[in-house]
Order: C-alpha cells, then sequence, then structure tokens
C-alpha cells in the first residue's frame, strides 16, 4: 500500500507541515491516510541543532512511522544552503523511504545549495517563484508561480469578497466600499 508521510524538519515548523498534511488529504477527498512526523532535538534545552544524525524523529500516535517503501514531502519555509534538507533525504532514504520531495516557500540556494540539491538524495523541490533561481538550476527544482494567488488577494480586496472575518469593519465603512 502506498504511504506519504509529512515531515517537518524541526519543531519550530511543525504547525505548517500539519496544515499542509490537512489540506493534502483534502485534495483527495479527505480519504488518504497520510502520517506526519517531525525531528526533533532528544536533548533538551539545546538550542537548534545542524547536526541531523542527533536528532530525533517524533510521531504523530505512535512511536514509529514506517517509512519503508513510503513517498515523503519534507515541508520548510526556506532552502538556503541546502545542507539541512539534504541531510533530512539521506537519513530518510537510509530509514527506507522510496521518494523524498521538499515543498518550501523560498529557494535562496546561497553558496552551492543548487549543487547540493543537484546530488542530494532528494528528488523534487518545490518552490514558490518569489525569489530567481540562480543561472544554472537543478533539473530537480520546480517553481510555481504566485502570481494566480496574488490576483486573487487583489481581486478579493478590490471587491471586498475576502474570505476571512471582518466584523471589525463599521457598517458605515462597508456602506462607503459599495
Amino acid at each position: 500500500k502506498d504511504q506519504l508521510v509529512v515531515i517537518s524538519p524541526n519543531s519550530e515548523l511543525v504547525a505548517s507541515a500539519r496544515k499542509f498534511q490537512k489540506e493534502f488529504s483534502k485534495a483527495f477527498g479527505g480519504t488518504a491516510d497520510i502520517k506526519m512526523a517531525t525531528f526533533y532535538s532528544s536533548n533538551p534545552g539545546a538550542g537548534p541543532t545542524t547536526e541531523i544524525d542527533k536528532l530525533s524523529l517524533l510521531t504523530d500516535g505512535s512511536n514509529k512511522v514506517a517509512l519503508d517503501g513510503a513517498d515523503v514531502i519534507i515541508v520548510d519555509d526556506l532552502v538556503d544552503s541546502a545542507g539541512t534538507v539534504c541531510k533530512l533525504a539521506d537519513r530518510l532514504k537510509a530509514s527506507g523511504a522510496s521518494h523524498v520531495y521538499v515543498c518550501a516557500s523560498h529557494g535562496i540556494f546561497s553558496n552551492d545549495g543548487m549543487r547540493k540539491i543537484d546530488q542530494s538524495k532528494i528528488d523534487k523541490v518545490v518552490l514558490t517563484n518569489t525569489l530567481p533561481l540562480p543561472d544554472d538550476p537543478s533539473d530537480k527544482v520546480v517553481q510555481i508561480s504566485i502570481g494566480p494567488m496574488l490576483a486573487d488577494v487583489i481581486l478579493a480586496e478590490h471587491y471586498r469578497q475576502q474570505n476571512y472575518d471582518d466584523d471589525d469593519i463599521s457598517e458605515q465603512v462597508r456602506a462607503e466600499d459599495f
């Protein structure tokens, strides 16, 4: 049976990864059993660590998520030097993951980040086009335009068809806008 696991690379991104997991499940009609896990430091009181081998994998509801044959999506806010996601991909593949994908909002690719992605065990990196890619991008990197989303936001604001709660806007202001 195909298994999909959404991974947060650290405790700060658990909420984002959980939201991604829920929205991804909705895309499959809510019938997909998508697992969730996060890497965390097992050393209490320790600050952020870049020593990936010292991180433990925490899962939802059990001590272990079976990664054997699973497709894994690492949800991150940005890919800078790509060191963390590449090392996580190595660990996940060594634990039996079939494919490792990275989904991030922004791609900086400082230093040799793009080369690291190209030579890594990551299958695909999906980013928004909020930042330009380096001159020689990896075939593993795909950018998605934020243009349609920005257009929706502009139209919603212009026509005041927003989906958020606007109870704090007075009736007089609403009447003046339309």
